[in-house]
């Protein structure tokens, strides 16, 4: 391959990313020496984005794809760069490589080859192991270029359009299975959902199998073929974060994302997703449950949407713990608990000491 001479500085990436399948080109060639069967060393990724989600910062367009069982992640953002005293907004390519790997023994060199459409491709040869699983490369393209009204970068639906040519060298060490985000594409979606006036790409059937509001929405006698379903009182990252539980699974869910994804599963009658929220702060199931900031968040929800089987559940995990009687009063997240709650807590360590009290008593 013929690179282009680029210095590209290398940084870590550690933002979580929401993904989105997205189509992909692949050639399988001649299996390397560490392969015995016929294996792909070169792919090629085709990022599609809504220009107007290229917001400063925010990761757009993300999509994953093993290349010799190796996994990789490409995705966008935008960002601001100086050159010369003069600071542009620029396109940044962010890419990832066999990201969660303990081992220490691999090693990845790789060509990196970028086009857009009326824009200035861009090479660069990398390399990724253990220190460096990521690496931003700011691409030539300015933001302005994309934005203007008369943009020769956005195709006739809007978007833009970027290919990632991505072609292994060298591959050191072991491999892994083979991954695969479930977000469908724009083009093999059937429906179309508008929150805060961006377009969302869905899978009706999909959407109505877990929630009996989209299965009317989407399947009653009100649809129309090419409806757009709008969405209103919601924000576009939360509908994005009850996507990721239904398309990639519950085990999605994090402490950062519960709560709007309860209260949109809540909201939208799925009962499936409502029960994997409560099982998520169980904490005989789920490490995560296993601290006093997360049973206090549990213990408001279940106050704030009426969930008897979570209440008890807190109320149980607490009472389990006898220190935490003390420290949950002293916490900032106590604060924000309704009266109804406190109340609860309160009737709970009363109960307790008499209980402890009576015994102390009997042993007399």
């Amino acid at each position: 391959c013929e690179l282009m001479q680029k210095t590209v500085k290398e940084e870590p990436i550690d933002n979580d990313v929401r993904s989105t399948e997205v189509s992909f080109i692949s050639r399988t060639l001649t299996p390397p020496l560490w392969h015995p069967y016929p294996v792909e060393s070169e792919a090629e990724f085709t990022l599609e984005v809504d220009k107007k989600d290229l917001h400063v910062g925010k990761i757009i367009g993300s999509t994953r794809r093993s290349i010799c069982r190796i996994p990789f992640e490409a995705s966008l953002t935008t960002s601001r760069c100086s050159k010369a005293g003069d600071t542009v907004q620029r396109l940044v390519l962010i890419v990832r490589c066999n990201e969660g790997s303990r081992s220490n023994l691999w090693r990845v060199e790789a060509d990196i080859k970028v086009s857009i459409i009326e824009g200035a491709d861009f090479a660069s040869q990398q390399i990724f192991d253990l220190k460096t699983t990521a690496v931003r490369l700011v691409l030539p393209t300015k933001l302005a270029d994309i934005l203007a009204e008369d943009s020769k970068i956005v195709n006739e639906e809007g978007r833009v359009v970027i290919k990632v040519n991505i072609s292994l060298m060298s591959v050191e060490g072991y491999s892994r299975p083979f991954v695969y985000s479930g977000l469908p594409h724009y083009q093999l979606a059937d429906g179309t959902v508008e929150v805060e006036g961006r377009i969302l790409h869905v899978s009706r059937a999909l959407l109505a199998l877990k929630s009996s509001f989209f299965y009317e929405q989407f399947f009653g006698p009100t649809w129309k073929s090419g409806n757009t379903l709008q969405i209103t009182d919601c924000a576009h990252d939360d509908f994005c974060e009850l996507l990721n539980a239904i398309y990639n699974g519950e085990g999605q869910i994090s402490l950062s994302s519960v709560e709007c994804v309860l209260c949109l599963a809540l909201r939208f009658e799925m009962p499936g997703l409502v029960n994997a929220c409560i099982q998520f702060f169980d904490p005989r199931v789920c490490k995560k449950a296993r601290n006093v900031r997360s049973l206090l968040l549990a213990l408001r929800l279940s106050s704030e949407h009426r969930l008897s089987e979570l209440q008890d559940m807190c109320l149980e995990a607490i009472s389990a713990n006898g220190r935490l009687a003390a420290v949950i009063p002293k916490m900032a997240e106590y604060q924000s608990l309704p009266a109804a709650c406190k109340e609860l807590l309160l009737r709970q360590s009363l109960a307790k000491h008499s209980a402890s009290t009576s015994n102390a008593c009997t042993l007399i």
